[in-house]
Formats: structure tokens, C-alpha cells, sequence
């Protein structure tokens, strides 16, 4: 697994972390998970890194950690409790960036000079454990260390505004080697500070800061694998320092800092660059009136903020906003109500955000300053039908348009009145447990990892019943049923009227019954079958089929009168599935499953179903054995 690195002055990259249950309760993107309940912190979070195990280490200018006594670092489980089988080293100074490394090391760096009684000025690495490892063995930076990144390589990109690293002469950016060696192969000419490094491709390296051996606009660098300036870049004229920067997907970049007017509408403080340097003018964010520090890409192509700034142009973004794609503030994204700083966003596997900064939130009765926020549940799911039967029923539906911040993980269908309720993590479930003779209507929910969407619109009223058998005629009871004989009189014989019964309640038909396969095919299988023991009352006047490949989901109702699906000289029902209602072929070798439902002039019946499996589409050929 991918781990993400989120600090204040590092890229900010959409990696894999491991996400907590979906919630069952509904949610609004921006709402604290309730399933994270961080330590008390006394400072600043400035970095966050994920780890494979879910949790997160977290470093920054806190002394005490949940009163544990862990000093600038120390490490969360998933639900934000404090993980005291992690025990690092005391750092004399603030840490900047926290780096997870695949072995399960870290690579820490910052305004430290001291860790623990070792030294290690500005950089350090760490076992999962803790402890120093001592078999990294970096020069002794002159200053602090901002940024770091771990190349493809395995070596280490090293941003900051040290100088003269090694008695080298290199300053700002180094590259190191494993085991923390100087990589006399990378040089630049950069000198002031760098804020941000990122590995853009195996040869190239974007750094963003503020040089000042160049223009005094120059913020951003491309720059070869041995540090020379990369062709085809030309950089932005910004006017001030870059503090962030985030990869896209389409080449470009989205920076962040403290630069006003960077050549687009709105352009200050944030800004998305072309990959040849130029300035995408389509991208038109709110103006923001201080400093970005973090900047975060999102899979659904829009953005995170994280900063000093107030009103991003929606409800309570101060500090923290969600971009659109064009820049525009999504105003459906709502967070808690900061005051101050956000030095860190980082955009989560199962779609939610974890931030980081100066802020204090209270969250379970402690002051902290990181948190974990929800992204957006799904939209209610559509297109609810109902087919009743007997104290049952099978419901199906559409997902919704939009599944939300992350995966949709389960279905809840659920009947008025009386609550029955069904969950599936497929299109369609069956609620039983209904009354016979009273009508309902369904609802539909969908949830992910952020919470519950709302209910769906509801579904047609349905009516279950149980299966229809004709009365009996009661058989007579010898004594009390004995009619004594008339008693002739004078006159003409008593003439008495025929007493009509009344008829019985008609209901649907039951299911069909001996359904099988008769013939299968590369893209197709030939199904029959009976009609049902009990037709409700009234003749079966049309039978309904449906089907699905595996792994997918339900296509839609289809079906004929009974008169063209009876087999001829029988008393049998046939019909072959060679394409799906959508009109594409089954595929040969693929395991499908069919529903045959009876339909009478009450309605329809439970459906019965049956799995097959396509033939192989591979030919036999003459020889072949």
C-alpha cells in the first residue's frame, strides 16, 4: 500500500490509507467523524503521515501528547487513540515533515537541533518503533529542513533553506542516498529557502520556496535528475513564496502560498499551473485573503485548502475549503468553525480529509489540533420497484447518481408502515416479516464510509398475500346440522331462493415451479418451466423474466403472454436468454442467474430463480483431441 505524506511545507499526494466503517447515521461533507477521537495536543500539527496498520503519526510543535509525555511526534491508531507502544526519542525543536517509509521507517525533518542525546540536527530517521536508526547517517545540516520526498529510487529528495551541506556547496535542495549519504550526481543553484519537493518523473523534480539568486519572482523550479534547470518549463511570475504543491493527474500542478495575482481571475494565494510553467487561466479560485499552506487533490477532481485564510466563499470555510474543479468554493462542503491555522490537509483512501494545524477543537471533551472530516455520503438511490408475495417482498432499485466520497458499501430498504427492513450490498434484497392484506411502500438508503444518504423516493404501493386455495365445502355435522322436514299443510308448497356464497378474494399466483435448463450455449441457455400450483383465483395471463451476470447487477423486468412462451403438446414454459436487456451478448464461460415470476390480473408472484453458467468460447477444432 501507497502511504500519504501531508505537511504543511511537503506535497500533499492521494495514497492508500485505511478507512473506519461506514457510518450508519446521515452525514454532510465536512461533519467530524465521529469515529476519530484524537489526544489532547498543547501545539501545532505540521505533518502527517499514514501508516499501513491505518493509523497516522503526526508531528509538529506539541510537548505533550495526550499526556503521555511524546514530545513533536508521536502516533494514532485509526480511531485517533494514542498508540503508547510507539515510543520516539524527545525532539529539542519543532518537526516540519514526517515521512513513512515502506519498511515501516520514517524519515523526520524540521527546526530541531537535537534528538534524544544523538544529535541528528534537522534530520532524522526513525524505526517503527521509535528508536534511532543508527545506520542513517545524513550530513549535519546548517539549518532547518522543510520538505522531504522518497524517490522511485529509493533515495531521498531533501528541501530547506540550509546551506552548504557537507562543506559541498549545496544549498536548499540535496539529494541523499539510503543509508544518508551526499548524491554528488544532484546539484542546483538555487539558493533562499525551499518549501516543497516532489518527484514529478524519474528525471525531474519540481521544487517550490523562495530563491533568491534569481528573479525575485521565481518561486518555482523543474529541475533534471542532476538538479540543472529541466527545458519546457518556463516559470509563473508569482509574487511570493510557494508553500505547497499537489500532482494532478492531467500533468498540471496546484500550488499554494502566499502570492497575489498570479495571472488568473482570483488567483491569490492559490493557483493550478500548466506543465509547461503558464498560468491555467481556466481555473478561477475565490479570492483568499492570507496565505495557503496546504494544498490536497481529491480522486472526483476537485481540491483542499488548508491555511490562514477567511470566508473561501462558503459556510464556514474559514481555514479550510473544498475547490471545484473550475476553483469555484463547493459550497456543499461545510466544516467546523476554526479560528486558526490549518498547516496541513491530506485527502484520505476512503474519501475522508485529515487536517492538521494550530487550530484547538474540542472532541470528546479534549483540545486538539487534528481532525478527521467526512466527505460526502451518497445520493438517495432511485427507480424503487416492489414485487410483493406472501408476508414478503423482493425490492429492487437504481444506485444513485452519485455514490459520494468513497465506495457505496450497503443498501437498507426498509417498509412503511411497520419498519421491516432488508440490506444488500447488491441492488436488491427481500423483506419479509410483512402483514398480508396491508398495503406499504418502500424506501431506499444508500451508505459509504462518510454515512447514510436520504431515503429514496417512495416506491408504488404493494400489498403482500398469502397463496390462493379455493375454499372447501364443509361436510355436515350429523347431529347439529340436522334440517327437520317440512310439515305439510294446506296451501300451496313454500317456495325457497338459491343462497349465493360469496365469491372468494382473488390474490397473485404462487411461484412457478420446475424451472431448469434445457439447452445451453457460448451465449445463452434455454430455460422451461410449470405454471403454478395456485394461480391467486384468476388465470396466469403473462409470465415475467429477468437477468443478471455475476457481479452485476439486476436488468430490468421483461416479459410475454403466456400464450407465445407455451411449449407446444405441453404443459411447459420456455424461453432463451441469449442477451441481456441492454442488447449486448452473454459472454461465453460467464455465471448468470435468471428470476421467472407468474403475473395474473392482481398482480405478480414471488420469483423463482435458477444459475447457469455460458459455454466455454473456445472452438473445438477437428484434431484437437
Amino acid at each position: 500500500m501507497k502511504r500519504l505524506v501531508a505537511c504543511f511545507v511537503a506535497v500533499l499526494v492521494v495514497t492508500g490509507l485505511s478507512g473506519t466503517t461506514a457510518g450508519s447515521a446521515a452525514a454532510a461533507a465536512g461533519d467530524l467523524d465521529p469515529g476519530f477521537t484524537p489526544p489532547a495536543l498543547n501545539g501545532s500539527v505540521y505533518s502527517m503521515a499514514s501508516l499501513d496498520d491505518g493509523g497516522y503519526v503526526i508531528g509538529g510543535a506539541f510537548t505533550n501528547a495526550g499526556g503521555s509525555g511524546q514530545s513533536r511526534l508521536a502516533k494514532l491508531n485509526a480511531d485517533g487513540s494514542l498508540d503508547n507502544n510507539f515510543n520516539p526519542p524527545d525532539f529539542d525543536d519543532t518537526i516540519k515533515t514526517v515521512v513513512a517509509l515502506k519498511n515501516g521507517q520514517y524519515l523526520i525533518g524540521g527546526e530541531f537541533e537535537n534528538v534524544g542525546t544523538s544529535g541528528y540536527p534537522h534530520l532524522v530517521r526513525l524505526n517503527a518503533n521509535g528508536a534511532i536508526d543508527t545506520s542513517f547517517t545524513p550530513p549535519a545540516f546548517t539549518n532547518d529542513v522543510y520538505s522531504a520526498a522518497v524517490l522511485a529510487s529509493g533515495k531521498y529528495l531533501i528541501g530547506g533553506r540550509f546551506t552548504d551541506i557537507g562543506s559541498s556547496g549545496r544549498n536548499v535542495v540535496v539529494r541523499l542516498e539510503e543509508n544518508g549519504d551526499l548524491d554528488s550526481a544532484f546539484t542546483t543553484s538555487l539558493t533562499g529557502r525551499a518549501a516543497a519537493v516532489v518527484e514529478v518523473s524519474a528525471n525531474r523534480y519540481l521544487i517550490g520556496g523562495e530563491f533568491t539568486n534569481t528573479n525575485p519572482r521565481f518561486r518555482l523550479a523543474l529541475v533534471d535528475s542532476n538538479g540543472s534547470p529541466a527545458a519546457g518549463f518556463t516559470p509563473p511570475d508569482l509574487s511570493a513564496r510557494v508553500t505547497s504543491i499537489a500532482l494532478l493527474s492531467d500533468g498540471k500542478y496546484l500550488v499554494g502560498g502566499d502570492f497575489n495575482d498570479a495571472g488568473c481571475s482570483g488567483c491569490d494565494k492559490v493557483a493550478r499551473v500548466n506543465a509547461d510553467g503558464s498560468i491555467d487561466t481556466s481555473f478561477t479560485p475565490p479570492a483568499l485573503d492570507e496565505r495557503v499552506y496546504s494544498v490536497a487533490a481529491l480522486d472526483d477532481g476537485k481540491y483542499l485548502v488548508g491555511g490562514d485564510f477567511d470566508d473561501a466563499g462558503c459556510s464556514g470555510c474559514d481555514k479550510v475549503a473544498r475547490l471545484n474543479a473550475d476553483g469555484s468554493s463547493d459550497t456543499g462542503f461545510s466544516p467546523p468553525a476554526l479560528s486558526q491555522d490549518v498547516y496541513s490537509v491530506a485527502a484520505l483512501s476512503d474519501g475522508k480529509y485529515l487536517i492538521g494545524g494550530f487550530f484547538t477543537l474540542a472532541i470528546d471533551g479534549k483540545e486538539t489540533r487534528v481532525a478527521r472530516l467526512l466527505s460526502d455520503p451518497p445520493g438517495p438511490p432511485t427507480s424503487v420497484t416492489v414485487a410483493a408475495g406472501d408476508g414478503s417482498a423482493v425490492v429492487a432499485w437504481t444506485a444513485p447518481a452519485s455514490p459520494g466520497g468513497s465506495p457505496i458499501t450497503s443498501y437498507t430498504a426498509t417498509a412503511a408502515p411497520g419498519g421491516a427492513s432488508c440490506t444488500s450490498t447488491t441492488n436488491s434484497c427481500t423483506i419479509t416479516g410483512l402483514t398480508n392484506g396491508t398495503s406499504f411502500t418502500v424506501t431506499v438508503t444508500a451508505t459509504n464510509a462518510q454515512g447514510t444518504s436520504a431515503p429514496s423516493v417512495p416506491s408504488s404501493p404493494s400489498t403482500p398475500s398469502s397463496p390462493f386455495t379455493p375454499a372447501q365445502p364443509a361436510t355436515p355435522d350429523p347431529v347439529t346440522d340436522t334440517v327437520p322436514a317440512p310439515v305439510p299443510g294446506p296451501g300451496p308448497a313454500p317456495t325457497t331462493s338459491p343462497v349465493t356464497a360469496p365469491a372468494p378474494a382473488l390474490g397473485t399466483p404462487g411461484k412457478v415451479r420446475k424451472l431448469r435448463r434445457v439447452d445451453l450455449i457460448q451465449n445463452g441457455a434455454t430455460l422451461t418451466w410449470k405454471r403454478p400450483k395456485n394461480d391467486g383465483g384468476t388465470p396466469v395471463t403473462k409470465y415475467q423474466y429477468r437477468i443478471k451476470k455475476s457481479g452485476e447487477s439486476w436488468q430490468a423486468w421483461n416479459g410475454k403472454q403466456t400464450k407465445k412462451l407455451k411449449m407446444s403438446r405441453t404443459n411447459r414454459y420456455s424461453t432463451t436468454f441469449t442477451k441481456l436487456v441492454r442488447d449486448r451478448g452473454l459472454k461465453p464461460s460467464s455465471a448468470y442467474t435468471v428470476e421467472v415470476r407468474a403475473k395474473n390480473s392482481v398482480g405478480h408472484g414471488p420469483a423463482k430463480r435458477f444459475k447457469f453458467r455460458t459455454k466455454s468460447g473456445i472452438p473445438v477444432l477437428p484434431g484437437n483431441g
